[in-house]
């Protein structure tokens, strides 16, 4: 199956392994009762992969080489996923090869591995999740300033406002 990065197509031979990491957030722990509280933030998919460019290709091979090791801070990629895809943007790390002479002058690199980690979660809670196993759904947004309430309308979380109510101490009937 074939992968891309930033919309360039690679259908050289490779080797992936896809690793899911469910990363809990700096509340999770152990509680006071012996139960561990697990508040998940998220799956975050990384794929280490590990590319065979054959003889002949190698102008591929540093196309590709050239495109990891580029000092830019998120690619997107399309990696295979169960039967399918997941497209996430995400970060290259850990960009290896190996130099290669063989006799009669011949050289080259080979055995390319690099790791494609998500910079953001592909799977999350939904609010019915939330809801369901009994937690209180709070505001995705990091500005809210302490001390203010929000409510969950249709359009989303909003700022609450009080309703306002004429004063009928000075209605008389």
């Amino acid at each position: 199956m074939s992968w891309s990065i930033d919309g360039i197509e690679w259908t050289v031979p490779c080797d992936i392994l896809r690793t899911a990491e469910i990363k809990p957030s700096e509340i999770s722990g152990l509680l006071l009762n012996k139960r561990y509280f697990n508040d998940v933030l998220g799956t975050y998919m990384a794929y280490e992969i590990g590319v065979a460019v054959p003889f002949g290709k190698e102008d591929e091979y540093t196309r590709l080489y050239e495109i990891l090791t580029a000092p830019i801070g998120e690619h997107t990629f399309i990696m295979p996923y169960n039967q399918d895809t997941v497209t996430f943007l995400g970060r290259v790390e850990n960009v290896k090869d190996a130099f290669v002479r063989i006799p009669g002058g011949k050289k080259y690199w080979k055995g390319l591995t690099f790791t494609a980690i998500a910079n953001h979660p592909s799977k999350t809670m939904t609010l019915g999740d939330v809801l369901s196993i009994g937690l209180t759904p709070l505001p995705t947004s990091v500005s809210i300033p302490v001390g203010s309430v929000w409510e969950l309308t249709a359009n989303g979380w909003e700022p609450y406002t009080a309703p306002t109510y004429t004063d009928f101490d000075e209605v008389y009937f």
